[in-house]
């Protein structure tokens, strides 16, 4: 049997680093303030001062994408989710921009349900 191969975490862009801090900061500013003990970086002042300290940790290493993420799927697993389609095949991206399209696929999937009032929910 062969070994499992792990592969590398992703290289993100500036886009994508900028989205994840920005999920963090837009959650509410005691769970960031736990987040950034756990990390062990100093959790005091504004949001502003969050931004540049978060910046600041990814840059020189004390803090890494990974942990961000990690850290955004344990307070909001079903949450602020979105699928983001980057430079992908116009045909592809043109139908799911089409809302009857995307909640039929939702459907066939079994990951939405229909209430017996008729709202659309999220299954998780």
């Amino acid at each position: 049997m062969e070994p499992i191969k792990l592969l590398a975490p992703p290289d993100y862009s500036a886009e994508e680093r900028q989205a994840l801090i920005d999920f963090v900061l837009a959650l509410r500013k005691s769970s960031i303030q736990d987040f950034l003990k756990q990390v062990e970086l100093p959790k005091s002042g504004t949001k502003r001062d969050l931004r540049e300290r978060l910046v600041e940790a990814l840059d020189t290493g004390d803090l890494t994408h990974e942990r961000l993420v990690d850290f955004l799927d344990s307070v909001a697993r079903w949450g602020k989710q979105h699928v983001f389609l980057y430079q992908g095949p116009r045909s592809d991206v043109q139908a799911w921009r089409d809302p009857e399209h995307t909640l039929r696929l939702l459907h066939l999937g079994g990951h939405l349900k229909t209430s017996h009032m008729g709202s659309r929910q999220n299954r998780p």
